[in-house]
């Protein structure tokens, strides 16, 4: 009787741990996706405008557009690889944005900045880390560049 309580007891304290363990990891998760939340704004424009602009932005940032089109309401672009003096490190910023249709009129653009950091890449190449950006004015140079973009004359 006494083993079946010992047992009992364990059986308890394991799924009381577990319990805790999952959610400690929901409690990371949540953290993790917190500092990964994209900077919005607003543009009084219609999505295509608007998309046809971001490119316009991606372009005077000196970023490669990678994927994405107006009708996804995506784009996603990277910047040039650049290196330490050392040429051991390299760093690169991902850019991702996405438009969609905004609650009072206009075109909301969502943007992610991810910067790319792969240190002594002579020793461990491909062992690069990604790391959501948060105090940068690039997310203010899109917007703004983006903005201009907006007040250009149209082609036509």
């Amino acid at each position: 009787m006494k083993i079946m309580r010992l047992i009992l007891a364990l059986l308890v304290l394991a799924l009381a741990g577990c319990e805790s363990i999952s959610d400690m990891k929901d409690e990371i998760k949540e953290k993790l996706a917190a500092r990964d939340q994209p900077r919005t704004h607003v543009f009084a424009a219609d999505s295509r405008a608007t998309y046809d602009a971001a490119r316009i932005a991606v372009d005077q940032m000196n970023f490669r557009f990678q994927r994405g089109g107006p009708a996804q309401g995506e784009l996603e672009a990277i910047s040039s690889v650049d290196s330490s003096e050392s040429m051991r490190s390299a760093r690169q910023i991902t850019l991702k944005a996405r438009l969609a249709p905004a609650a009072d009129g206009g075109t909301e653009v969502s943007l992610w900045l991810h910067e790319i950091v792969e240190d002594n890449s002579s020793q461990n190449a491909g062992m690069a880390t990604e790391t959501p950006l948060r105090d940068t004015a690039l997310y203010e140079a899109f917007f703004r560049d983006l903005q201009q973009a907006l007040a250009l004359p149209k082609k036509g």
